[in-house]
């Protein structure tokens, strides 16, 4: 079976990334890394390369949502897993990885929602200088939730292929799902939707002094 360490980044695209960059920074509190040759911002919220990264494009959206395996051991089995449940998918070239800062990383569309999936085994890069918050107290990179008109289907497909696993539906209207064996309550959120979207992603705070700050900034 597919075993996960987390969510590893989520990547958007927004319509104009050096406005996006500040907003993230300034009301989010993530903190800026840099910007590679082609563009994309790469902002983080907590000792990991990036939580978070940002493209320019006309269309802004999800882009993709990449996850971390236990091992590297673990990509032989998610292509197993994929190739006897005839998903495609591909694996990045050398230049494609080191874009993104990983090794060994696979690439699939996930056939329900249409979701772009990442799955990298090495860990990401660690930075050597602490991350420093602002706006709140940041911990982490939580969950992300993905809305979709196949909602059924995508619950079916995250669990009997992916190898997530239920912790809790909310009357019919969202289901929270962990990537197994992580231990937190869950790494992924699905809704039901008129179309697919990106629903939300979410960002673990110390507590709740870092939310009432946060919203008092935003409603200045």
């Amino acid at each position: 079976m597919i075993r996960y360490k987390k969510l590893g980044y989520v990547a958007l695209n927004v319509s104009d990334v050096a406005r996006s960059r500040v907003w993230y920074e300034n009301m989010v509190g993530l903190q800026f890394n840099h910007i590679v040759a082609a563009g994309e911002v790469y902002l983080r919220a907590d000792a990991d390369h990036h939580s978070l990264v940002l493209y320019q494009s006309d269309r802004p959206g999800l882009q993709r949502v990449a996850w971390q395996l236990e091992a590297d051991e673990q990509i032989q089995v998610l292509t197993d897993t994929l190739d006897r449940h005839q998903v495609a998918w591909r694996a990045l070239s050398e230049a494609e990885c080191a874009a993104t800062g990983m090794r060994h990383t696979i690439r699939m569309t996930e056939p329900v929602a249409g979701t772009t999936v990442y799955c990298f085994g090495s860990g990401m890069p660690q930075m050597d200088t602490p991350f420093q918050p602002t706006v709140a107290n940041l911990q982490f990179l939580c969950h992300i939730g993905i809305g979709t008109p196949h909602f059924r289907q995508a619950v079916e497909f995250y669990e009997q292929v992916l190898n997530f696993r239920t912790s809790d539906e909310i009357d019919g209207r969202i289901r929270l799902m962990r990537c197994f064996p992580n231990p937190l309550h869950h790494s992924l959120a699905l809704a039901p939707a008129p179309v697919n979207i990106l629903h939300h992603f979410n960002l673990m705070v110390d507590g709740p002094d870092d939310l009432i700050r946060a919203r008092t900034l935003y409603r200045q």
